[in-house]
């Protein structure tokens, strides 16, 4: 695995064609911070993909004109183009997919108890949330831990010890 620490945190590394196998993504779970994607080409909707399916935040650069920076949503939020080559994008890494079984209430709760000091992102089709620190006071591991929460990786592992209890 290409994993390496840097000031900013734990880069993993892909290129290219590593788009196609779900082993080196799996791999990068829970381990980086962020990947970097170089490649000759933009891998276009399979990299979304990626980003949302492993929770990871990619950041491209191919040789063509679009290389783009993937939220762990999956949504992108920054991109170049063929006539601006550079994009900047102030990307914050303190940030976790939470379901919202058994959390939603939690989500008035958090916005009242912190205020300004996080970020609440809401995907009400895909019934997940993405909470995210804006201040260097406290951190999303800190309120997890505080609030009881379960981040949306810990609730499917969750649900399926049910369902291979169930099948058994």
């Amino acid at each position: 695995q290409n994993i390496f620490e840097t000031d900013v945190g734990r880069v993993g590394l892909a290129i290219c064609f590593d788009l196609n196998w779900s082993d080196i993504w799996t791999g990068f779970e829970g381990k980086v911070d962020l990947v970097c994607w170089i490649s000759a080409y933009e891998g276009g909707f399979p990299l979304q993909a990626r980003a949302w399916l492993h929770h990871l935040p990619i950041a491209t650069s191919v040789m063509s004109y679009h290389s783009k920076l993937f939220d762990i949503s999956g949504k992108i939020l920054t991109n170049t183009t063929r006539w601006n080559r550079i994009a900047f994008f102030d990307f914050n890494l303190d940030r976790e997919i939470f379901h919202v079984d058994g959390q939603y209430s939690k989500i008035q709760e958090m916005q009242n108890k912190y205020g300004t000091k996080i970020s609440i992102e809401s995907f009400t089709e895909e019934h997940f949330f993405i909470l995210q620190s804006l201040s260097a006071d406290i951190s999303v591991s800190e309120i997890i831990k505080n609030e009881g929460l379960v981040t949306y990786r810990g609730y499917i592992e969750q649900c399926t010890k049910i369902v291979e209890k169930n099948s058994k």
